[in-house]
């Protein structure tokens, strides 16, 4: 047989690229080709050539809950017997015991949890969003809990862990929350921004909170708004749903403090809901905490002196997947990227520093120039650890250097992401890898869409008039299927079910864009997709986490998220909350 030559391998490849790209994007509408995270669902679902794919990329893909706890079961827990590594540990251990009882909410469980830092984490996290941010985060963390308590089952006990990724820059995404709007499909904004003192571009870990007449007059905006959603619905409900609304208020009015850090009153948002309401111990880790960046800074080391292996490595995977037709998620990196951002000595805003490597020495150069104030300033010398530990207050992390340090500090064997962390983890993941850091199993939650009286009557009346939406009792009659499913423990039928609901989302959704030119169509949307303009999809990703509470009550708001997942639950892909007063 004779043997091919490099130009057919090379024709081949090239097809093999090309129906690759074809059987994954080609039915998908154009606004999802720009994430990645596509791959993976199509992997969970059961699509052999997208399973191969998103292994390339992500590493191991687990289907199912059940599926990534029988490995770390099987695996073990392998503690860091190192004496660095355990002094380290011993250390952020007394740190994060000192921020919770300084935040409220270190409970016996908590302190537990810290402990289990010992043999390692699963982690999730966030930008701390103002207010709490979206409800998405209180799905992350229901879900977090639920794979911590099926690990403890199988007797694998590690700190559930949630990232507050503080080290953003300030810009108006992380001090701006919507609400829908009752009388139209157009988001209802409020925000913070007027009333805060800081430039743009201001590492977020230093930016406090302004005077308490900002809160009092942003929450009587809520309530206006509110209370036009209350007009929907009648006697006893109407009632409750007050008093739901009410409690959250109370919540946002008590743990706010005018001066303290902004990602402190997120973090208690949450602390109280998982570590005081429920007992669940979640661990949160403030990633721009003095002495944590102090912990974290000699990890900074492989970047700086592998940096030209860090630069190809990430752009081969940039590159690879352009060629497949998806848009990257962050810019590529070249030989003079630095692994983080310096934070400016006078205002605190994070600068791009250029990295130079002189040919002959060991001799490397960080440097920046604040574009705010013009002062110049890093280090030029033979990195050390500490070295980088004498500048770890300047230091700010990129997103992919911060998913590397806290990989080696907090030892994650699991990592909790939705689609736009999976999309940069496509390129980050090889290029951590290249230059000796770890890479944990990554899971993706599952988005869930909830009910409302008023989205119901809207969705009752579409349904009279021969338009499919979720209300109808074909989708009602799969969400019986779940349900029935879960409670016989069929593994085969959750995930069957699990499979047609997402589809039946998706095809309902896809369905009603074509006719967002009707007012109604187009207020359903908003209110039951969180799609108020055509580049949004994501109800609980578009709302603040107040939409969904109010409706589930705040003492079962996290467990409505929780309830949703099973052993036999299926990572990535869509579900319904049958959520009401």
């Amino acid at each position: 047989m004779e043997k091919p030559s490099c130009q057919t391998l090379d024709l081949f490849l090239n097809i093999y690229e090309y129906l690759l790209k074809f059987l994954l994007v080609a039915s998908v509408s154009s606004t999802k080709l720009v994430n990645p995270n596509i791959i993976y669902d199509k992997a969970i679902q059961g699509d052999q050539t997208a399973l191969k794919l998103a292994e390339s990329l992500w590493g191991e893909i687990h289907r199912t809950i059940n599926s990534v706890v029988n490995r770390l079961a099987e695996k073990g827990i392998t503690p860091r017997q190192d004496k660095d590594a355990i002094s380290r540990i011993e250390e952020l251990q007394k740190i994060l015991i000192s921020y919770h009882e300084k935040m409220g909410i270190l409970t016996p469980k908590t302190r537990e949890n810290i402990e289990y830092l010992a043999n390692g984490s699963i982690m999730s996290g966030q930008q701390p969003v103002m207010m709490g941010g979206p409800s998405f985060i209180g799905n992350k963390l229901s879900l977090l809990h639920f794979l911590s308590e099926q690990l403890a089952t199988k007797g694998v006990n590690l700190a559930p862990v949630f990232l507050v990724a503080d080290y953003d820059g300030l810009h108006k995404e992380l001090v701006r929350t919507y609400l829908p709007n009752p009388l139209s499909e157009k988001a209802h904004i409020v925000d913070i921004w007027n009333a805060l003192d800081y430039p743009e571009g201001t590492a977020f870990h230093r930016v406090n909170a302004p005077h308490k007449s900002w809160l009092d007059s942003t929450l009587e905006e809520i309530e206006r708004v509110t209370q036009e959603f209350r007009t929907k619905v009648k006697g006893d409900k109407k009632k409750i749903l007050a008093l739901q609304e009410q409690l959250i208020f109370d919540l946002w009015r008590l743990s706010y403090a005018p001066g303290e850090k902004m990602r402190d009153w997120f973090t208690k948002i949450w602390g109280f809901q998982t570590n005081e309401i429920h007992d669940w111990g979640i661990v949160y880790f403030p990633f721009g905490e003095k002495e944590i960046r102090k912990l974290i800074a000699p990890f900074y080391l492989p970047f700086i002196l592998e940096h030209h292996k860090y630069a190809k490595a990430f752009q081969e995977a940039t590159e690879r997947l352009e060629k497949l037709g998806y848009k990257p998620s962050l810019r590529k990196r070249d030989d003079h990227s630095a692994p983080f951002f310096f934070e400016c000595p006078h205002d605190g805003i994070r600068v791009d520093p250029q990295l130079e490597h002189r040919d002959g020495d060991n001799t490397i150069s960080v440097v920046a120039e604040c574009q705010h104030c013009g002062e110049v300033f890093g280090f030029t010398g033979a990195p050390s650890p500490e070295g980088l530990v004498t500048y770890a207050s300047s230091l700010n992390a990129r997103v992919d250097s911060a998913s590397a340090v806290v990989q080696e500090i907090l030892n994650p064997q699991i990592r909790i992401s939705g689609p736009g962390e999976l999309a940069y983890y496509a390129q980050v993941r090889h290029a951590t890898i290249a230059v000796g850091f770890r890479a944990p199993i990554f899971v993706k939650y599952k988005r869930a869409f909830y009910n409302a009286p008023w989205i119901e009557n809207l969705g009752k009346q579409l349904d009279n008039r021969k338009i499919k939406v979720l209300h109808t009792s074909d989708f009602f009659k799969l969400l019986s299927k779940w349900v029935k499913a879960k409670k016989s423990d069929n593994a085969e039928a959750v995930l069957e079910a699990e499979i047609q609901i997402s589809e039946f989302i998706e095809e309902v959704y896809d369905k009603l864009s074509k006719k967002r030119q009707k007012k109604d169509i187009a207020k359903y949307l908003s209110w039951q997709f969180g799609s108020f303009n055509p580049t949004k999809f994501g109800q609980e990703v578009s709302w603040l986490w107040f939409d969904m509470a109010r409706i589930t009550g705040l003492w079962d708001y996290l467990t409505t998220y929780k309830r949703m997942y099973t052993p036999y639950s299926s990572f990535g892909g869509m579900t319904f909350l049958n959520t009401g007063p």
